[in-house]
């Protein structure tokens, strides 16, 4: 037979014997401490007894004259059976100053000398108890002398009560403790299986070893985790940070603890208090932390119904605007791409045409008209835009132009050198991106072309875009750079809010000019180190 340990054994098992253990040792110990006091008690009670009976019998006028006189008519014996029958008492013996029982409950004794070697002091006039052996066993008895009404002694009187029946009492009082023990063990496991079993439903049935297991899991998920994480509770006090929330916040130059602050002293404009008092998620926010940009999503907790903290997610902006800048740079990238190819199919569709009609002559011209204006295109572009990245920009958007009936022209006294910088010309892949899609999604017409300038000088760059499209109106005009604003329908507002976000990144300018029919103008001027140049 396997003996399990306690660590090996359930929930409720340990809850019961950890408090039927706690209950019998106190019980137990209660119990002896409560025995020792009743017995004690109990023993004192019978002395009391049997010294008051003693004393009664030792100042009855009936005894005093009787043992003054000799006792000729034995009219002490009776009055002391009488005695021993109304108080329940083993025996009064009633002695002369020569030990001679005067009264028995043994009339055979009447007569003879008292037995126990215990007499002694009542007859120097000492009141007394003590235990010993006599006529009728062992007992415990009080001694109590006779004095007449001259203050001398003529005898004395001796009440016992048998050890049995002594024993008989504390045990009786013994068995009610033990019995309210028996049932307080009882009352004890009930409670406590009860009680395991309450706790355990608190626990969706868990066991201790399986909620340690989940709590490391649930700290190791929160650790890991790439976005920083904080946690309050109803009470708005911070329950829960993670690592990456703390690394975010001693960049910001929060160097505090904050577990177990009030979230509006540690952070007051986190708006984290605002969401466990409205319940109302908020995503996708961004914040300022000390000039530190984050990203925050804040969500509430709600459990069965009731709200019991709320818990914000968030990153550096910065490295999401870093994902965002590439993936925007690879979408125009894309784009130009798709431009191109399309361009170049249509062209080839041309020529197989020519080729299937035999037109050789219009074909020839079409070829070297097409060349011309290719090399035109590709070889301005890349001798006034230095930056790879950049002309191939401007040439794919060229093509997409091309592809929609328009005509974007760039301006011959552009110029731009390569960046020291690859950040820079990502950033700046989005703003030219971006002005360039508007510019060509607003032209509604063929007649004048999208006219792009680019120039720099000094340190400084500077970028128009002006088209001839619908424009826009005052109104518009104002609300231009708010995120999801547009004039184009819904899912759209985008651009010109990047634009004017990554020019402010850049510590640039935005100026917008625009006319209800005549079209808009954008200018661009931002900070600008070419490859080979220190600031």
């Amino acid at each position: 037979m396997t003996i399990k340990r306690i660590d090996d054994l359930n929930l409720i098992t340990r809850i019961t014997i950890l408090v039927c253990g706690v209950i019998i040792v106190s019980l137990l110990i209660t119990g002896f401490l409560i025995s020792q006091f009743i017995e004690q008690r109990t023993i004192s009670g019978i002395e009391e007894r049997a010294r008051n009976v003693s004393q009664m019998v030792a100042l009855s006028e009936l005894t005093v004259s009787q043992l003054e006189a000799g006792n000729p008519n034995g009219e002490i014996q009776p009055f002391a059976e009488r005695i021993r029958d109304i108080t329940g008492v083993a025996f009064v013996v009633v002695l002369d100053m020569d030990s001679v029982r005067q009264s028995h409950p043994v009339e055979e004794m009447i007569g003879q000398t008292f037995v126990g070697g215990d007499e002694g002091p009542v007859f120097e006039g000492v009141e007394h108890i003590s235990t010993a052996e006599g006529t009728m066993g062992y007992s415990l008895r009080s001694f109590t002398p006779v004095i007449n009404d001259q203050e001398e002694q003529i005898g004395a009187v001796v009440v016992g009560i048998l050890l049995d029946d002594v024993k008989k009492e504390v045990w009786g009082s013994h068995f009610i403790i033990l019995f309210g023990m028996v049932i307080g063990i009882i009352a004890g496991i009930i409670g406590a299986y009860l009680m395991g079993r309450k706790v355990k439903k608190i626990m969706f049935g868990l066991e201790p070893a399986h909620i340690a297991k989940i709590f490391e899991e649930r700290n190791a998920i929160l650790q890991s985790t790439k976005e920083g994480i904080i946690a309050i509770d109803k009470n708005e006090t911070i329950s829960l940070v993670n690592y990456e929330a703390i690394r975010l916040f001693k960049k910001a130059g929060y160097a505090d603890d904050p577990v177990g602050q009030l979230i509006q002293n540690y952070l007051p404009d986190t708006r984290l208090h605002e969401v466990v008092r409205s319940g109302k998620r908020e995503l996708d926010q961004e914040f300022e932390l000390n000039g530190l940009i984050l990203v925050v999503n804040r969500v509430p907790i709600i459990v069965e119904g009731d709200m019991v903290g709320a818990v914000a997610t968030f990153r550096d902006k910065t490295e999401v605007k870093k994902m965002a800048e590439e993936l925007t740079g690879v979408r125009t990238y894309a784009e130009a791409l798709r431009a191109q190819t399309h361009e170049f199919m249509n062209k080839l569709h041309v020529i197989l045409g020519m080729v299937s009609l035999g037109r050789y002559e219009e074909l020839r011209q079409f070829v070297k008209e097409t060349t011309r204006q290719s090399q035109s295109e590709v070889g301005n572009v890349s001798t006034m835009i230095k930056d790879p990245v950049l002309a191939g920009i401007i040439f794919g958007k060229m093509s997409y132009a091309r592809e929609n009936g328009i005509k974007l022209e760039l301006a011959d006294t552009s110029h731009l050198p390569v960046s020291n910088k690859v950040d820079t010309t990502h950033q700046l892949v989005s703003i030219l991106g971006n002005l360039l899609d508007n510019a060509i999604h607003a032209t509604n017409t063929k007649k004048k072309p999208i006219e792009l300038e680019i120039y720099y000088e000094d340190g400084v760059l500077e970028m128009i875009v002006t088209d001839y499209g619908t424009g826009m109106t005052k109104e518009q005009l104002i609300r231009a750079t708010e995120k999801g604003f547009s004039t184009k329908g819904k899912q759209r507002g985008m651009g010109l809010y990047l634009v004017e976000r990554t020019v402010k990144e850049l510590d640039g300018k935005l100026k917008l000019h625009s006319e209800w029919g005549n079209g808009t103008s954008v200018y661009v001027k931002v900070p600008y180190q070419p490859r080979g140049e220190t600031e």
